[in-house]
């Protein structure tokens, strides 16, 4: 694949990559010259909040702050790192419920962290929700995301059309989403400690919350819809018909 891959670039009139980390790495790989390669960012559709019940074993605290995260449970998503954060956030007096939505193969290993680390009763494992961004994300009063590295996280975009608080890590194209104290709060990456201080933030404070949810969704409408990425496909192929006429 890397073979061909590297020898077809050469022939194609644009080169586009979805985020500006992914451009870097595929110019690396490939050899190809940064400047052959555009960025488009990807958009996501608008959500259609759906009432049907999301699959809780027990029922949620009433008033106490809901923390989503939604992925696969591999280590890329760095959820142990999520986990050990909850301890710390637990150890401080906050009162809070971390939702993991998903599956994978650390599924059970990192329900059994969880109880390790005496988590039974604010982290619940609720396996993996069907249009998890129209049933789960609406629910809840916080997106986080604690993975090691990504592209262009979609499930970021999905949580900022919501139009929730958002702690995610600073990997991947996230530093370019998210705006730090504006759209959501940045950390860095496998840092419990950051990433526990950063939710405490959000957890303590429903104004700030509701102002990065408002921030993050005027965001999204005006960068990451479906429409805005069309078109930017749009500008593109039209600049490559008139370059060829």
């Amino acid at each position: 694949h890397r073979v061909i891959e590297r020898s077809l670039w050469r022939i194609a009139d644009a080169l586009v990559a979805v985020s500006h980390s992914q451009a870097e790495a595929i110019s690396r790989y490939h050899r190809i010259p940064r400047e052959r390669i555009r960025v488009i960012w990807n958009g996501v559709n608008e959500p259609v909040r759906l009432s049907s019940a999301i699959p809780f074993e027990r029922p949620l605290p009433p008033g106490v702050p809901i923390i989503a995260s939604v992925s696969t449970l591999i280590t890329q998503k760095g959820l142990g790192h999520l986990l050990e954060a909850a301890r710390l956030i637990l150890d401080s007096g906050e009162r809070f419920v971390i939702v993991v939505a998903g599956d994978g193969p650390l599924h059970q290993k990192l329900i059994a962290r969880a109880a390790e680390l005496g988590l039974d009763e604010c982290v619940r494992f609720i396996g993996w929700v069907p249009q998890a961004v129209n049933r789960l994300l609406p629910a809840c009063d916080i997106f986080v995301q604690s993975s090691l590295w990504e592209a262009m996280s979609i499930v970021v975009l999905e949580a900022m059309a919501v139009g929730k608080a958002m702690v995610v890590t600073a990997v991947g194209e996230n530093p370019r989403v998210v705006i730090q104290g504006e759209t959501g709060l940045l950390v860095p990456p496998a840092d419990p400690a950051a990433l526990a201080r950063a939710l405490t933030t959000v957890i303590r404070d429903p104004e700030l919350r509701t102002r990065l949810g408002n921030a993050a969704r005027a965001s999204y409408l005006s960068q990451f819809t479906v429409a805005h990425m069309a078109t930017e496909y749009e500008k593109l192929y039209l600049e490559l018909a008139g370059a060829s006429t």
